[in-house]
């Protein structure tokens, strides 16, 4: 797979990252693969809520790395 076909997919993805990533893991044995995002407290359920400290943490991170693969 080549690395913009990687950034093509990982885009689609939205939530459950960390699910989605041992599906891809499966099925592309021996690829790297990372996943990070804020802190996610009760996900789909009623009170979901994210630790705003954490978006801030992270989303400079996805930036460089968006930034850095363009």
């Amino acid at each position: 797979m080549q690395p913009s076909a990687v950034w093509a997919h990982f885009a689609t993805l939205g939530a459950d990252n960390g699910l989605k990533c041992g599906i891809i893991a499966a099925k592309y044995p021996g690829m790297d693969i990372v996943s990070f995002g804020p802190t996610i407290r009760g996900p789909h359920a009623p009170g979901e809520s994210v630790d705003v400290a954490s978006v801030a943490r992270t989303g400079p991170l996805l930036i460089a790395v968006v930034a850095a693969h363009a």
